[in-house]
């Protein structure tokens, strides 16, 4: 669970640390502020993951959460783990296919209120001919980030460019903000 420090203030917007002194020791950057902000980001991947799974999101499974760690779902094939989808190749017609998928989740997550906030072919794993999501610690909720819309832009134009390079048509801007809009209006 790597976020990058400079762009850690832009995903915790909006996020709430309700016990004052674990607020205050996470502002000062004091041994206990680091570790209990460290279990917030893997706390809130957890709630985040048992969110979209129940939703219908092609997300692991979650299992368990410590502070340090979270446990899912293996995802694979036998005992061969899922690829990263950066390092698939597919034809234009399973492209297009799969791009449908990613679009579809991505679309789930918004009704669920849920910007991935980093999607790209790094962090989508590919197994048999289906997609699963991973790494969300840093997941936004789209109704008091104020850079929710911009970081749902960029999911989809990351998105549909991989797709787009492997022989699947793709419009990133016109899906994003028909996807906003629909959701400002409760249309997802």
């Amino acid at each position: 669970m790597c976020i990058v420090a400079r762009h850690a203030a832009i995903y915790r917007e909006g996020r709430v640390i309700t016990n004052a002194r674990t607020a205050r020791a996470v502002r000062s950057k004091s041994r206990f502020g680091r570790a209990a902000e460290f279990g917030a980001w893997a706390y809130h991947e957890f709630a985040t993951l048992a969110l979209l799974h129940a939703a219908g999101v092609d997300v692991p499974r979650p299992v368990r959460a410590a502070s340090n760690a979270i446990l899912i779902e293996f995802v694979g094939q036998g005992d061969e783990p899922a690829p990263q989808l950066r390092n698939v190749r597919l034809s234009p017609a399973e492209a297009e296919r799969l791009l449908e998928q990613a679009l579809r989740s991505i679309g789930i997550m918004l009704s669920c209120n849920v910007v991935h906030g980093d999607l790209s072919a790094y962090n989508m794993l590919c197994s048999g001919g289906r997609l699963c999501v991973i790494d969300l610690p840093q997941a936004v909720d789209a109704r008091t980030n104020r850079h929710a819309k911009s970081l749902l832009v960029r999911d989809v134009a990351n998105v549909c460019g991989y797709f787009a390079a492997q022989g699947a048509y793709a419009n990133p801007d016109t899906f994003a903000e028909e996807l906003w809009d629909r959701y400002l209006r409760a249309k997802l």
